[in-house]
């Protein structure tokens, strides 16, 4: 059995040539790929009368993240599987999979946030959230975060 063996030289310019292209998209922050991320969104309850009642939040995704740029999504409204992101100067941008999906509504952009985000009304005080995932699409589905953040409703903080 023959076997082919490219020189060193031409081995070693196709190892540089693949790194320079995995790091021209920036390394994912540690914060990002060290273990699964539990989203959270906050929202205005209102009274019967068309008043504020409370604000609540839901809790209902998990996000793991790899280095390589891959990511699984779990949720409790089917909305699971795997895709594949970019990351580039504090932004990721999701490309395929669940949370790259126009058909259903779920064309979703994440923010790095170094040293964390608050989530507006949170039930706990200090809490930070490096990832903050938001729609950026007007007409997102009813269950994806929004493309605004407004008092009613926040996008999706993950820690």
């Amino acid at each position: 059995m023959r076997t082919l063996r490219l020189p060193t030289t031409l081995a070693a310019l196709a190892l540089l040539s693949l790194t320079t292209a995995a790091s021209a998209h920036g390394a994912l922050p540690r914060a990002l790929t060290a273990h699964t991320l539990r989203c959270h969104q906050s929202y205005a309850n209102y009274g019967p009368m068309g008043n504020l009642d409370h604000y609540g939040y839901l809790s209902s995704w998990t996000v793991r993240i790899s280095p390589a740029g891959r990511y699984e999504v779990a949720g409790d409204d089917l909305k699971s599987g795997s895709g594949a992101a970019t990351y580039r100067a504090g932004q990721l941008r999701f490309t395929s999979g669940p949370f790259h999906d126009a058909m259903a509504g779920w064309v979703l952009a994440g923010t790095y946030v170094k040293g964390g985000a608050r989530m507006p009304h949170d039930t706990v005080k200090g809490r930070r959230f490096p990832l903050v995932l938001r729609s950026l699409h007007s007409k997102h589905a009813d269950a994806a975060p929004p493309r605004r953040q407004t008092d009613a409703l926040s996008f999706f903080h993950c820690r």
